[in-house]
């Protein structure tokens, strides 16, 4: 597999309202992780959240990332993702 066909594969499958529903899924799965970092009793559970929550924001931005990352020439790791 190429860069190229991972690119298409990943815009295929993020395309249309049903990508639109899943993101606002993921957008409230990272606020309920930042509620609960709130009653942790741990900070490697709060790293613990914080690393998940993150991993959910860089799948809600994977559509975006990818059409930045095409248009630079670039691959998706070396685009940053969104802030958590």
């Amino acid at each position: 597999m190429t860069q190229d066909e991972f690119n298409e594969a990943i815009l295929t499958v993020t395309a249309g309202p049903a990508w639109d529903l899943v993101k606002r899924g993921l957008a409230n799965d990272i606020y309920n992780a930042q509620a609960q970092a709130l009653d942790v009793k741990s900070w490697d559970e709060v790293c613990e959240l914080r690393g998940f929550a993150k991993g959910l924001a860089f799948m809600m931005n994977i559509r975006d990332n990818t059409l930045r990352a095409k248009a630079q020439g670039s691959s998706l790791m070396a685009v940053e993702d969104a802030n958590v």
